[in-house]
């Protein structure tokens, strides 16, 4: 997920300054059997980079959709676990196709995936249940909130007065992917590396919904906790 430079700015501040908070994803996780198929396009893509002489950062990281990425109070996890639990119950798997063609956003590499009416669902029923109120239930992380205010415009401020510090949420537009390559550079070879790594789209199944702790560029550095969907 990209990130202005006023954000990474904060993050470095905030990092640094409180240590009862930090960047957390919740997210969708595939079947083991997607879980292959997606690594093996992964693993193509990569070779593909390599020959092109592309640079980015080659950490293994855990497959993951985002449905959404904010800064939480740690005190509140065990809150936001109980209620995802609730709705992984009251959902089902889902199955999803991949978008055949891969997306440079000159940072991360996307492996697109169609928003259907079942993910809709389930990312609708997070923000109905507003899960993500959870994060401003510590006095810092509202001040935070109102510090960064400052110098955005009106739009972000409604945002940001609503979400917190946040990434991916339905007023910006819901692009679910899978991340296939962070940290990617500009590089005019990665638009031509790109059309050499076709593949008809993926049939691909998610089983369940997580928690977990965010690093560079969004990625997933540990699931905390994870619960089948509809079991």
């Amino acid at each position: 997920m990209k990130k202005s430079l006023l954000t990474l700015l904060f993050l470095n501040l905030f990092a640094s300054s409180f240590s009862n908070a930090e960047e957390i994803g919740i997210f969708l996780l595939p079947s083991k059997a997607s879980e292959m198929k997606i690594l093996k396009k992964r693993g193509d893509l990569w070779q593909n980079l390599i020959k092109a002489g592309v640079q980015w950062n080659r950490k293994e990281n855990i497959l993951h959709s985002s449905i959404f990425q904010g800064i939480f109070n740690k005190k509140g996890l065990h809150k936001l676990k109980k209620k995802i639990q609730i709705l992984a119950e009251s959902s089902q798997p889902i199955y999803i196709q991949s978008i055949p063609n891969l997306e440079d956003t000159q940072e991360n590499i996307f492996m697109n995936l169609e928003l259907n009416e079942a993910l809709k669902k389930i990312c609708d029923l997070f923000y109905q249940d507003k899960l993500f109120e959870i994060r401003t239930s510590d006095r810092i992380l509202m001040q935070l909130t109102r510090d960064v205010e400052q110098g955005i415009s009106d739009t972000k401020q409604k945002l940001l007065k609503k979400y917190g510090l946040h990434w991916n949420v339905p007023e910006t537009g819901y692009n679910p992917h899978f991340t296939l390559a962070y940290g990617t550079k500009k590089n005019a070879s990665i638009k031509s590396t790109l059309k050499k790594v076709k593949y008809k789209p993926l049939d691909i199944t998610f089983d369940r919904i997580g928690i977990g702790k965010l690093g560079y560029h969004g990625n997933l550095l540990k699931v905390l906790y994870s619960f089948p969907l509809g079991k």
